[in-house]
């Protein structure tokens, strides 16, 4: 593996494209095809977001997580300094995960090693690559953004709001209390005030009937 520090020396050292083969680069001819579903999963994770329930793709993010990707997995360069703060318990590290990923692609980005590496990939791994993406995208959108989808979705969000069973049962056990300690009066104010606004909406008497 080609480790960040010596990415960084070489780039102190004047970043000569010709010498980067002495860092030990190398590129895989082939990707495994359970490597590949990996890859295209990863850039549309970071690439899909959410805006009020419909899923859509950041073209940025997707540019710039289909080149980390790509070197990630086609090439021996280390992730592995960056990919520890996302495998944290730490949720402080787990934070800082992105910031430090953009920011190794930015060092190797300028430096000419991303653009270099991508160059050396065989063109139909690319190929099936992207056309994989692409596809895989139009599909998420159908699924995502159907009306089954977009409900599912709503449905999902509002169970997450629902009390636990614990809440539930708690909730439960302070009911008799609530109704105990009811002031019949209050009620009666409420239905005065109802029916003043609205008559034809209220028909109980303050006796009940």
């Amino acid at each position: 593996m080609v480790r960040i520090t010596a990415i960084r020396n070489w780039i102190k050292n004047g970043c000569n494209l010709d010498d980067l083969m002495d860092l030990g680069i190398q590129v895989k001819r082939y990707l495994p095809i359970n490597e590949k579903l990996t890859l295209i999963h990863r850039i549309l994770a970071y690439a899909t977001v959410e805006s009020d329930g419909i899923q859509s793709i950041n073209t940025i993010y997707k540019h710039l997580f289909y080149e980390i990707e790509m070197v990630r997995a086609y090439s021996n360069l280390d992730f592995s300094t960056v990919d520890k703060l996302r495998d944290s318990e730490k949720l402080d590290d787990r934070e800082k995960y992105g910031d430090k990923l953009i920011e190794y692609y930015d060092m190797i980005k300028s430096a000419g090693i991303v653009d270099y590496i991508l160059g050396l990939i065989a063109d139909g791994e690319v190929q099936f690559i992207k056309n994989c993406l692409e596809e895989q995208i139009i599909e998420n959108n159908r699924v995502n953004n159907s009306i089954a989808g977009v409900v599912g979705g709503a449905l999902n969000r509002l169970i997450d709001r629902l009390p636990t069973a614990d809440e539930m049962d708690g909730l439960l056990k302070s009911l008799p209390s609530i109704v105990n300690n009811f002031d019949p009066k209050i009620l009666a104010n409420v239905l005065d005030i109802v029916k003043f606004n609205n008559p034809s909406t209220v028909k109980v008497s303050r006796d009940g009937k």
